[in-house]
């Protein structure tokens, strides 16, 4: 029977959370993507969650079925997937000075292309979507189509600001990830993260978009308790600040879902039945009105290399 580790700790000392069946997230993908993504389970009909009891990092397993360029590539073609005006990105890029900055995992750069047009900062990207890599290199900005543990051979201590966004979740070797980023930093350099916060409904969500939540897509689930755990693990680390995304509109339709499904005691016929009735509407109303209050998606976290 194989051992079950922690990729971020290595320890074997792992709660399981939950089994999800392969098919359900296949015929999702099918029938509300329009995307066949079994082969990226060859052979596999369950796979696992499991917490990492010593850092609160939950993780799926195996660790062998994380998108491939190609999954990227096609989820990239949807309108909805790569969203030009983050709110992570907002945050950060206001506190900016003259930083000499590298993101990783850039996407289509809407980031990169905010930095270099708001500020006098110096930016450095990479993205392994190699159409992505394509693009962008194409309208003149600096990005490199290799994993960060290779640049980080190459770049050591060379910048101010290191920091990734919507990308940690997705990478199943989290700890050589995090490390290479670590190293890619001058003493007294930053490291920024923003991850979905699984504390928040995103964490419990019961809606056909669960599915972004699980793999291929995210292969981790991050909180501010698993994201604190970095300061233990990566001692050079020291933390200095979270901020969290208030609700945004794009959200206010699943949250509302959620609600109104865990009211009809989960009966997917009833909350089919007053979503056609649009009886969910005061219920939507609600959540608009009060998003301001509710914890939206993503949780922004800052530490100093010491």
């Amino acid at each position: 029977m194989e051992t079950v580790f922690s990729p971020m700790t290595y320890s074997n000392d792992v709660s399981l959370v939950a089994k999800i069946p392969v098919k359900r997230i296949v015929d999702t993908y099918r029938l509300d993507q329009q995307m066949d993504i079994s082969r990226l389970f060859p052979g596999i009909e369950t796979i696992e969650l499991y917490r990492c009891n010593s850092s609160g990092f939950e993780f799926f397993w195996p660790l062998t079925i994380a998108g491939d360029d190609v999954y990227y590539q096609e989820l990239g073609q949807k309108a909805w997937y790569y969203h030009p005006d983050r709110w992570e990105h907002i945050e950060v890029i206001k506190e900016l000075k003259n930083e000499k900055i590298l993101e990783v995992g850039c996407g289509s750069g809407a980031f990169l292309k905010n930095v270099v047009s708001k500020t006098s900062c110096a930016i450095e990207a990479l993205e392994l979507n190699s159409e992505s890599v394509k693009q962008l290199r194409s309208g003149g900005f600096h990005v490199s189509n290799t994993p960060v543990e290779e640049y980080a051979k190459e770049n050591p201590g060379q910048f101010d600001l290191v920091c990734s966004f919507q990308v940690l979740e997705h990478v199943s070797t989290p700890y050589e990830f995090l490390k290479a980023q670590i190293e890619l930093l001058k003493s007294g350099g930053k490291l920024i993260i923003g991850v979905p916060n699984n504390d928040s409904f995103i964490g419990s969500n019961l809606h056909l978009s669960r599915i972004l939540n699980e793999p291929p897509h995210h292969m981790g689930r991050w909180t501010y308790e698993s994201l604190r755990s970095l300061e233990k693990i990566f001692p050079e680390l020291e933390y200095t600040d979270v901020k969290y995304e208030p609700m945004v509109n794009d959200n206010v339709s699943v949250y509302t879902w959620n609600l109104v499904h865990r009211l009809l005691f989960k009966n997917h016929f009833l909350t089919k039945a007053v979503w056609k009735l649009k009886m969910y509407k005061p219920f939507e109303w609600s959540v608009r009105i009060s998003k301001n209050k509710i914890k939206g998606q993503t949780i922004l976290i800052s530490f100093v290399k010491r």
